[in-house]
């Protein structure tokens, strides 16, 4: 289908910065189109809202991507350094932490929305617009695939409508609020606490250091979300790696959505009691991980279970032996009954405290998601010196033997996968089962949790714990979440 490319894009760039006196009174030596500084200067707000670094200080920029839009775009950063709008972190170690750029303090003010026309720019922008949703080996996306994927989840992007509304000033008045609030903390921290310390240049690092996002900038990132709401910039997207739908209701801050409404109405969201424990069940039982065909998923997220793979034949033997481990085994038994019962990370924390290796007396509920999270999303290598993964390994065993194989060579092939099983139940099944059934009911997802109006939350309710219950093959934990103002 031939993309409609439209004559101009909302972007957003500090409201005290002028792009065209800037470039007159200090003429760039190199040939330049102005919408590509404004382009990039956008980015600096807008990529943390849909990439994971809302609270990052420094922004990450994925080079070969950014030349899909500008093969130049180095000149023009270079310019807008040397002309004191843009500031970069030159520390770069592999894998670990990129180069990142961050508005200067002159300029770190309250956005404001401009325009560009560039149809080049504009084109290219729309045929990568999930710029930030693949790597490197997925950069090849067109405007046609991102058309077709779409089209997949239609019965859920079609809610995203006139209808779909926020109460703009109710919502920019608490967002200002809680930018005072976070700057008077920050404040504090500032006047009691030495200042951080350079960032160490060593290529050993075992993870990224800390550089806080300041009180205005995690306020620009949270008001660009809210302005595209109330000017219906929906542009949903479905990532390639796992299927999820991106869409603005995904990047809002939890405390905005009592400020947003369908057709008037107040809405509820049905959420999945931890969730990532949850979907894992899937992958320690094999005639389930066989049904949800998640061995073809595995093989196409991770080329090294693929038969072109050396050694991939007993990595697959490997796999199989220990997914099927757990169908009998006591720590498997135990990992599952603790998920089924919904209260798995303050069932975990109770074990862990009498853990004598764990060098904490009162564990919470946050630390024992945190050792949950370190033994999905880390490195294998990390059990040589994180003491969470080590903790997760002591009490399941076997459990984090079928983890650490299907991120073996490639350590995000687990959480890819986690989220292509949620998106296949949710997205897939439960929203589609919904569409059907009650195609004037009015539904959203937040990833593993379905919205929907006041008053119909029971239904979305037994829909999704069927189709999780009949999958997983264990009974889910749901929970109701009103998005109302409290008080």
């Amino acid at each position: 289908m031939e993309q409609q490319i439209p004559k101009s894009l909302t972007m957003y760039i500090p409201s005290n910065l002028n792009i065209e006196k800037l470039l007159e009174e200090n003429p760039p030596q190199f040939k330049y189109h102005p919408d590509h500084f404004i382009y990039l200067v956008h980015l600096i707000t807008y990529l943390p809202t849909v990439n994971g670094e809302r609270d990052d200080h420094f922004v990450s920029f994925y080079s070969p991507l950014l030349q899909r839009t500008n093969r130049k775009y180095r000149d023009y950063l270079d310019y807008l350094i040397a002309n004191g709008v843009l500031v970069e972190n030159r520390h770069y170690v592999p894998g670990v932490l990129s180069r990142g750029f961050a508005y200067t303090k002159k300029y770190e003010t309250e956005i404001t929305t401009t325009k560009i026309t560039y149809y080049c720019l504009i084109k290219n922008i729309l045929n990568f617009k999930d710029v930030t949703k693949v790597t490197k080996e997925d950069a090849t996306v067109t405007s046609i695939e991102m058309y077709d994927r779409l089209q997949q989840v239609e019965h859920l992007t079609k809610w995203f409508n006139g209808k779909l509304t926020v109460d703009y000033s109710e919502a920019k008045a608490h967002l200002v609020t809680l930018r005072q609030r976070e700057e008077s903390e920050w404040l504090k921290k500032s006047l009691f606490q030495s200042p951080p310390a350079d960032i160490p240049k060593s290529k050993k690092r075992k993870k990224k250091e800390k550089n806080p996002a300041t009180p205005m900038q995690k306020y620009n990132r949270r008001i660009l979300v809210l302005k595209k709401i109330h000017s219906l910039q929906f542009l949903p997207n479905v990532d390639q790696v796992a299927g999820r739908l991106h869409t603005v209701l995904t990047q809002v801050i939890s405390s905005l959505r009592p400020f947003i409404k369908y057709d008037g109405m107040e809405l509820v969201a049905v959420d999945v009691t931890n969730s990532q424990p949850y979907l894992a069940i899937s992958l320690l039982n094999y005639a389930t991980f066989e049904r949800m065909q998640l061995k073809e998923e595995l093989m196409r997220l991770n080329p090294h279970y693929t038969s072109e793979a050396v050694n991939h034949k007993k990595l697959r033997e490997d796999l199989i032996y220990a997914i099927q481990k757990c169908n009998n085994s006591e720590n498997a038994r135990l990992y599952k009954s603790l998920v089924v019962s919904g209260k798995f990370y303050e069932q975990f924390a109770k074990i862990l405290e009498k853990d004598p290796h764990y060098n904490e007396t009162e564990v919470t509920r946050g630390m024992a998601k945190e050792v949950v999270f370190s033994a999905i999303f880390s490195r294998n290598n990390a059990i040589g010196y994180n003491q969470a993964v080590v903790l997760f390994q002591k009490h399941f065993p076997d459990v984090y033997k079928v983890f650490s194989l299907l991120k073996k060579n490639k350590h995000n092939t687990l959480a890819c996968l986690l989220q292509t099983v949620e998106s296949k139940l949710v997205l897939q099944k439960a929203c589609r089962i919904i569409s059907e059934e009650r195609p004037d009911l009015p539904i959203f997802t937040l990833h593993d949790s379905i919205v929907t109006t006041k008053g119909d939350e029971a239904y979305v309710h037994e829909i999704l714990n069927t189709v999780l219950l009949e999958e997983i093959g264990e009974k889910p934990t749901l929970k109701y979440e009103p998005w109302s103002l409290v008080g």
